[in-house]
């Protein structure tokens, strides 16, 4: 019989002591990059201003992570 595994998720985001999620590696917030773009940044825009440093992938994880929050 073949045992199945959950993958495990690979994510760029990481929980602060105080409760805010950032991204991997950085101290930026979740909710910081949302207000950003709610300002009218782009994603490609950010992603020009961090430059290799930060994936596009992370931004949107971190904008769908942040915009979950504010739902509940």
């Amino acid at each position: 019989m073949i045992q199945s595994f959950p993958i495990p998720r690979l994510t760029y985001l990481h929980p602060r002591e105080d409760g805010e999620t950032v991204i991997h590696g950085t101290q930026l917030t979740c909710g910081s990059i949302l207000d950003r773009i709610d300002a009218g940044d782009s994603i490609d825009g950010l992603v020009a201003e961090y430059g290799a440093a930060i994936p596009r992938a992370a931004f949107v994880e971190a904008i769908s992570h942040a915009r979950s929050q504010l739902e509940k």
